[in-house]
């Protein structure tokens, strides 16, 4: 299965396109929609050719009185593709066709306004144009009316940072960046353990799948060679992703020990040990404070204080989502450490 199946089957999910939608778009027009009403539509309109060329999917929800369509295309290539405002373009022109012959608009009726949204997760910035109109040359005085202007939304994911995204409270679409831009360790496990808070209900399990199916598919890439090899055969979960990430991580803790060993340097050796399961115990302190409020991470990290066991931490990351309640949780976290 490829990375673009593995985002088509993500966003075939409304509640990652609500948080697209409610967190990635101006503010003025995400409070004018009913994220409530969003319905997928299918796309058989499209020929062969453009079904084949990118992952695209089709809602439409409700902007007041009316629907606007939405169209989210995914981008997977390493840079900009210079000609998106024209093929954009091709699709606008399919649906609205398919629209008419269909039915779906009453003789008469105007055509239902269309939001085109480019999702670009390339590493170099997208600096391709926008708009159609923009790749016609100039024409002769006057025929500037006639030419045709067609605007795409461009959402580049490398121009958010870690912070921005981590601000959007409960947002999936921007968990799902954090995790594709793939570092630090502690970023992915931080983000690995609210996701798993989040999808914990029962109807939320097929979008979790989902989740795992999209990280064995992007953490397979070469850009993410660190974490290639995991055995995603024993991942059927985000806590179980998780897991690996953490055995992964002590795996690349020994390494860097053991080249201090062979150094003769014992400074290098603590140093990354203490750091390592530092950043564990503030990860696991901050994830805390989010569900349980600040007395549970206080409490938490008087009783995390020294603590070296690595595995023992994975456990109580575990438990941060497990438990619900923060009494219940400290408790289990002392029974841990008895």
């Amino acid at each position: 299965m490829s990375q673009d199946t593995g985002y088509r089957l993500l966003f075939s999910h409304p509640r990652m396109v609500a948080d697209l939608l409610a967190s990635f778009l101006p503010p003025t027009w995400s409070a004018a929609l009913d994220l409530d009403t969003l319905e997928p539509l299918n796309t058989d309109f499209l020929s062969d050719t453009l079904r084949q060329r990118r992952a695209d999917c089709l809602w439409r929800v409700r902007w007041g009185p009316a629907w606007l369509y939405v169209v989210i295309h995914i981008e997977f290539q390493s840079s900009e593709d210079t000609h998106m405002a024209l093929r954009v373009s091709t699709y606008l022109t399919l649906l609205y066709q398919d629209l008419v012959r269909t039915g779906r608009i009453p003789a008469g009726a105007l055509l239902p306004a269309v939001l085109p949204i480019v999702l670009y997760n390339g590493e170099s910035p997208w600096r391709a144009p926008t708009d159609l109109v923009e790749l016609i040359e100039s024409p002769p005085v006057g025929l500037e009316l006639f030419q045709p202007r067609i605007r795409y939304l461009l959402i580049d994911e490398g121009r958010y940072s870690d912070a921005d995204l981590a601000s959007r409270e409960r947002n999936l679409v921007a968990a799902l960046f954090r995790l594709e831009k793939g570092w630090p360790p502690t970023v992915l496990m931080e983000v690995l353990t609210l996701l798993a808070e989040w999808l914990q209900a029962p109807e939320q399990r097929e979008l979790q799948r989902a989740f795992v199916t999209w990280l064995r598919q992007v953490w397979s890439q070469p850009r993410m060679q660190a974490l290639a090899g995991l055995d995603w055969a024993a991942a059927n979960n985000l806590l179980e992703v998780r897991g690996m990430l953490a055995e992964r991580i002590n795996e690349w803790t020994e390494q860097l020990l053991k080249q201090g060993r062979e150094e003769g340097r014992e400074e290098v050796r603590e140093e990354v040990r203490e750091e390592m399961l530092a950043a564990e115990r503030n990860l696991l302190i901050r994830l805390a404070h989010r569900r349980f409020g600040a007395d549970c991470a206080e409490q938490l990290g008087r009783l995390l204080s020294g603590i070296d066991d690595q595995a023992l931490l994975t456990r109580i990351g575990e438990m941060v989502v497990e438990r619900d309640e923060a009494e219940d949780f400290l408790s289990g976290v002392e029974a841990l450490l008895r």
